[in-house]
C-alpha cells in the first residue's frame, strides 16, 4: 500500500485515503459480527459488516457523527482549560504545579480516549444487534436506535 502511495504521488495518496475510508465504513460492524456470530474468516465478517450497513444505515451515519461531537466539544473545552492553566501557570511560576497539570491533563486524556473508544464499540454492538435482529437491546429505547440510522427504502 505504501508502495502504490509512493509511486503515484498526490493522487496515490487520495487514492489510498479514499480506500481507508471505505474500509472504515465497511469494517464499521466488523466486532459485533465477531462477538455475535463467533465468526473468524475476515472476508465473511467485512461482507456481513457492510451488508449490515448498507441495508439499514443507507447514507446516514448520525449516530456516530453526534458521538464524534460530544467528544470533540469535551475535547475542546479541556484543552481551552489547559491553555489558560497553563498561562496562569507560567505567569505564577510555579513548576511543581505545572507538572501536576501537565500529568492530570495526560490521564484525563487517556480517560477520555479510553470512554469514548468504550462507548463508540458498547453503541455499534447494540446498532449491530438493533439492525440485524430488530431487537432493541437494554438499556436503549427503539428512539434511541432510530436515530443512528436512515433505513432505506428499497
Amino acid at each position: 500500500i505504501r508502495w502504490i502511495e509512493d509511486r503515484l504521488g498526490w493522487f496515490g495518496k487520495i487514492t489510498m485515503g479514499l480506500i481507508g475510508i471505505a474500509w472504515s465504513v465497511a469494517s464499521v460492524f466488523a466486532i459485533p459480527v465477531i462477538v455475535r456470530h463467533d465468526e473468524k474468516n475476515p472476508f465473511t465478517v467485512l461482507r456481513a459488516s457492510a451488508l449490515t450497513l448498507k441495508a439499514t444505515w443507507g447514507e446516514s451515519l448520525v449516530g456516530f457523527v453526534g458521538m464524534q461531537a460530544v467528544g470533540l466539544a469535551f475535547m475542546f473545552f479541556v484543552i481551552v482549560f489547559g491553555v489558560i492553566e497553563a498561562v496562569t501557570i507560567a505567569v505564577l511560576q510555579q513548576v511543581p504545579l505545572a507538572v501536576a497539570m501537565g500529568g492530570l491533563f495526560v490521564v484525563a486524556m487517556m480517560l477520555y480516549g479510553f470512554v469514548m473508544g468504550l462507548a463508540s464499540h458498547v453503541y455499534r454492538c447494540a446498532l449491530y444487534v438493533f439492525a440485524s435482529e430488530g431487537v432493541v437491546p437494554q438499556p436503549y429505547t427503539r428512539a434511541m436506535m432510530d436515530t443512528g440510522w436512515k433505513i432505506k427504502k428499497v
